[in-house]
């Protein structure tokens, strides 16, 4: 992030613990962007190039359109690959919503797979059965549960069309 040394040191042993990245923190998602920055910017450059969206988050890459030629997928492999990362699944989507980082795409909006609202349901029925600790957690797993699906519904809509 071209950062002074004892600045950029500080923010590592911030974001940190025991020198590596907490899985799960919500600072993962933006350094693993940053880390990767220079490739991010030629994949989003091949896409735009080409009239396509380029969507990231950690490690999903997604690039939507109308249409994407084979070819443009070749190109952003190779840039993946020439930078030491590996890409290990590709998936397609045809005249159905797509399915990205968890959230089904629309023209039209963004909405939550029933397997989410499912397990909300689930974990408001555990909680009639719990006491004492194992009720905090349940509580906290609905409070996740809900916050998931409450900013997929509050996502802006240019956003939600631009997916």
């Amino acid at each position: 992030m071209q950062c002074e040394n004892d600045l950029a040191n500080t923010l590592a042993s911030l974001s940190t613990y025991r020198g590596h990245l907490p899985t799960g923190s919500p600072l993962s998602p933006i350094l693993a962007y940053f880390a990767h920055y220079e490739i991010w910017e030629a994949v989003a450059q091949v896409a735009k190039s080409n009239g396509l969206t380029l969507t990231i988050y950690i490690d999903d890459v997604t690039v939507s359109g109308p249409r994407v030629p084979k070819k443009v997928i070749w190109e952003i492999e190779k840039i993946i690959h020439a930078s030491g990362l590996r890409y290990h699944k590709e998936k397609r989507y045809f005249d159905r919503p797509a399915e990205i980082t968890g959230v089904l795409v629309t023209k039209e909006k963004l909405y939550a797979p029933n397997r989410q609202h499912k397990k909300l349901h689930q974990a408001k029925l555990a909680l009639i059965n719990v006491s004492g600790i194992e009720r905090k957690k349940a509580v906290s797993r609905i409070a996740g549960l809900s916050g998931q699906l409450d900013q997929i519904k509050k996502c802006p809509t240019e956003a939600k069309l631009r997916s």
